[in-house]
């Protein structure tokens, strides 16, 4: 047996510690174990007295049992801190990650447990992700959704449409993305935000109380002010030529216009009229892309599968086609809950269009239908390439969490 006056093994008691304190976070049973194993140990070591070794072991144990329970109530706190949210007049609780949807005649109330209040107004598709004790991510994937943070040290909010996010800590502000014409719009009302996205900056673009910011990813045009409508060229001498209007087809409003209107139901109605199969043939690719949208947000996930596999055959390598692979990725996720096959469609986005408008939101949604689809291994593979590109991105707890050991 070796001399009392030898010293004890710290590191390895911080090993011994760290056993417990780990193995303690869990159940009663757990922490039985632990403290067994724990003992076992050192009595197995010949370095010091039986009665030094017990001393020892008491105060370790001690120790280890104060952490473990400061950590759990930490836990318990840092969990229940995260703020709430309720959704609609009947004030249901709400569910992050959920998908929350509106016709073009409707409003639905979000209100928050810090204050804060969201509205999505009109046809618009939204959910609310990452809630914490600071604030939460608002992604818009379709419409348009009016929002009045409230005012608190440390808030920390985000709105994600499209492309672009914008990053709130206490204000009142209106923001719009349209799909269909790749477009998105900010009315600053109150406070000031920072907008980050593409041709910002690494830094963004901050924008101050009555602005008004539109970026319109179809011509890569930006602008900080209201939009200036040019009036129409003078029409050229002579007689009057009877022509149908693009907003009219034989005296009825057309599928189009319809659409642009964001009454997609009606439109749907008015293309199915037309012969959709038709127009999936015969259209330009702009327009079965608008009419592919215009099927999903009127509900029906196989008409607009349709025309967005029409676009990938007619109009391969094109943008158009990567934006239909794109939608066909979500329509898997969403509608059918085919998380393998809705991967497969991120994955050729991020193929054809690695440098995209959607990239980054085809990045993430590819780590949550690998995840979906048990596919763990190369979920973490995703989340280590997003964490790298987009560390702040509207999927970057997600993909921290996939990532964490």
């Amino acid at each position: 047996m070796m001399s009392l006056n030898e010293k004890l093994d710290w590191e390895q008691v911080r090993r011994d510690v760290a056993d417990v304190q780990s193995e303690a976070a869990h159940d009663e049973n757990e922490r039985q174990r632990a403290r067994a194993k724990f003992l076992a140990t050192m009595a197995s070591r010949p370095h010091l007295g039986w009665r030094k070794r017990a001393r020892r072991v008491l105060s370790v144990l001690a120790f280890a049992a104060t952490v473990a329970a400061l950590s759990a109530t930490w836990m318990r706190a840092h969990r229940s801190d995260a703020i709430t949210f309720a959704v609609g007049a009947e004030n249901t609780p709400g569910e992050a990650g959920h998908w929350l949807s509106t016709q073009p005649s409707e409003a639905l109330p979000i209100r928050f447990s810090d204050g804060s209040e969201v509205a999505l107004t009109g046809a618009t598709r939204a959910r609310i992700t990452e809630p914490t004790a600071r604030g939460a991510t608002v992604v818009v994937e379709e419409g348009s959704v009016s929002a009045t943070v409230a005012h608190r040290s440390g808030a920390a909010w985000k709105v994600t449409a499209g492309p672009f996010t914008v990053l709130v800590t206490g204000t009142r502000f209106d923001v719009s993305w349209r799909a269909i014409e790749q477009t998105f719009e900010l009315d600053l009302h109150e406070g000031s935000v920072t907008i980050v996205g593409p041709s910002l900056g690494s830094k963004g673009r901050v924008v101050s109380a009555g602005e008004k910011v539109r970026f319109s990813m179809a011509d890569r045009v930006s602008d900080f002010a209201e939009p200036v409508v040019k009036p129409p060229a003078p029409a050229p001498p002579g007689p009057p030529v009877a022509t149908d209007s693009p907003a009219t087809s034989g005296g009825k409003t057309s599928w189009k216009q319809l659409a642009l209107e964001e009454r997609y139901s009606e439109a749907l109605t008015v293309a199915e009229s037309e012969h959709f199969d038709s127009l999936c043939r015969r259209s330009p690719a702009a327009d079965v892309v608008l009419l592919a949208n215009t099927a999903r947000f009127a509900g029906s996930a196989k008409r607009a599968e349709q025309a967005f596999r029409a676009v990938r055959a007619r109009f391969p390598r094109t943008h158009e086609a990567a934006m239909a692979t794109f939608s066909l990725g979500r329509i898997a996720y969403d509608e059918h809950r085919s998380f393998r096959e809705a991967a497969q469609w991120f994955q050729s986005y991020l193929a054809e269009e690695p440098g995209g408008v959607l990239a980054r939101e085809a990045s993430g949604r590819l780590i949550e239908a690998e995840r979906a689809s048990g596919d763990l291994a190369q979920a973490r593979e995703s989340a280590t390439r997003y964490l790298a590109k987009y560390p702040t991105g509207p999927h970057a707890a997600l993909a921290r969490s996939v990532t964490s050991p």
